[in-house]
């Protein structure tokens, strides 16, 4: 079994029952690091997209940032 300690990627995809503490154990993990949480949304790839530009513009202090997928970005 893999721990996170020793994840050695840009992106973990973490699935399983719910209420099990998936959430929990990310956060926990993630507190003390440069990361960030991003829950996707069963609302379709731009909803996500425009919140994941949202949530980075605010945590890098970069206003109009903006991902016109999840590869690239744009400057608005």
């Amino acid at each position: 079994m893999l721990k996170l300690e020793d994840w050695q990627s840009d992106v973990a995809l973490i699935y399983g029952r719910r209420r099990v503490g998936k959430t929990r154990l990310l956060k926990e993990f993630i507190k003390d690091k440069n990361a960030l949480y991003l829950l996707c949304a069963d609302k379709g790839r731009e909803y996500n997209l425009k919140n994941f530009s949202r949530m980075l513009s605010d945590k890098y202090d970069v206003p109009g940032l903006r991902f016109e997928n999840f590869g690239g970005m744009q400057m608005e």
